[in-house]
């Protein structure tokens, strides 16, 4: 009997990874979506750089606020490997594989207190579904925020932990990284200041905090926010405002374009059922006279600070309808969602026997709804990739913001057609 329990578990994890996998494969497409065109843009005017300061440039340039030299290497080596030709598909697949990153620093959380495997059953089915709907066919989208989230999962995880020299080091090379995949990357300088900050580590706290500042301020130099900011940036919102897209990213698991208020009730409830424990586990070890905490615990709560203010940034720039249709920007509450059931379940000196299988039960259930949602989502887009694919190769036309937009990254598809950097596929 207890060899059926062993071999169930990862057959279950195993199928819920596969079945999402097997839908990222089928819906990627060969196609340029979006940003997209941006970085392959990039990789042509790379293809026909000589000089190294001309390299550098367009590797560490801003794309609106955010610097993607780990974005470009990833496109780079890809297009490497499959022998000098650019597949959008791989930059879809790497990015959705870095899914499997923070699975596994979950995985450890709950063995380092040696609790089942069991209960990373709710964690994946939360992680493996398609309600970030973006994320699954869009290449750079998911290489930009699902790597910064694994970046930033282990940089967290490492940062909770027992520190040495090489940790340290880690620790600041990971979070330099992000930052050079994103820009939230940043916002992990404040949540590792906070760690160290309850384990009384001033000295270790102010280092951290002039090192990041100067990181912050080079990140910025050369940013010119008239030219390089995004269209949501544009959007101007009182205060007011911007908290009602707080909550509603928050609640954006439910989804309600047409009842906000629902989801931002749901947003207001996810806040609750983290701050509360949040709250209990900082208290706890601002108040030991030697700080010793759980370093699950204590990374749970560095994460889910971590995720409130990413969604915190978001909300800044743009309103409540705009962020509630990014379907991309979802996978934030799903992951602050796990970080609540983590923190619920190594809080308890022993978790009750209906815990799990009541956890499992509404991770199916939003595991079930995202792909029922999804799906025609899913077909809508692919007919139009499809669309956008035949007006390129009959029409030369693309689909971008504006009338120099269009014509560059025409210029430039085109041109890496031409020169065999790109090979479309067959029109369906």
């Amino acid at each position: 009997m207890s060899e059926k329990k062993g071999i169930l578990v990862p057959l279950i994890l195993f199928v819920v990874i596969l079945v999402y996998y097997t839908l990222v494969g089928i819906f990627s497409q060969n196609i340029p979506y979006a940003d997209d065109l941006s970085l392959l843009a990039s990789l042509y005017d790379l293809s026909n750089q000589g000089s190294v300061s001309a390299t550098l440039s367009i590797l560490f340039s801003f794309h609106n606020e955010h610097r993607l030299l780990l974005p470009r290497l990833a496109t780079i080596g890809l297009t490497a490997l499959n022998g000098g030709v650019i597949d959008f598909r791989w930059w879809v697949w790497l990015g959705n594989a870095f899914l499997l990153v923070p699975l596994a620093v979950f995985y450890q959380v709950l063995a380092g207190r040696k609790i089942s495997a069991a209960y990373l059953v709710p964690i994946a089915l939360l992680l493996f579904q398609p309600l970030h709907t973006e994320l699954v066919y869009w290449g750079m989208a998911s290489l930009q925020n699902l790597g910064v989230l694994a970046l930033a999962v282990v940089t967290l995880y490492l940062a909770a932990g027992p520190l040495s020299f090489t940790r340290l080091a880690l620790v600041l090379g990971l979070t330099l990284l992000s930052m050079l995949t994103g820009a939230n990357g940043m916002l992990l300088i404040p949540a590792v200041a906070f760690v160290w900050l309850l384990r009384r580590q001033y000295w270790l706290v102010a280092g951290w905090l002039i090192i990041g500042s100067l990181a912050i301020g080079l990140y910025w130099w050369g940013f010119d926010p008239a030219i390089q900011s995004g269209i949501g940036a544009e959007q101007a919102s009182t205060l007011f405002e911007k908290a009602q897209t707080l909550l509603g990213l928050l609640g954006a698991l439910v989804e309600s374009q047409r009842y906000q208020e629902i989801t931002m009730a749901t947003g207001l409830l996810l806040v609750l059922a983290f701050g509360i424990p949040a709250a209990r586990i900082v208290q706890r070890v601002w108040t030991q006279s030697v700080p010793s905490a759980d370093r699950g615990a204590l990374f749970m709560v560095a994460l889910g600070g971590f995720l409130l203010m990413t969604m915190a940034a978001i909300a800044v720039s743009r309103q409540l309808d705009a962020a509630l249709f990014v379907t991309r920007y979802k996978i934030y509450p799903l992951l602050l969602l796990i970080c609540v059931y983590l923190m619920m379940v190594l809080t308890s000196m022993t978790p009750a026997r209906w815990m799990l299988p009541a956890c499992v039960v509404v991770g199916l259930a939003i595991n079930v709804i995202g792909y029922w949602r999804s799906l025609p989502r899913l077909e809508k887009h692919q007919a139009y990739m499809n669309e956008q694919l035949i007006n390129w190769e009959r029409y030369h036309r693309v689909d971008a913001p504006t009338p120099f937009m269009r014509h560059y990254y025409q210029q430039r598809w085109t041109a890496a057609h031409r020169e065999g950097l790109y090979l479309p596929p067959a029109i369906r």
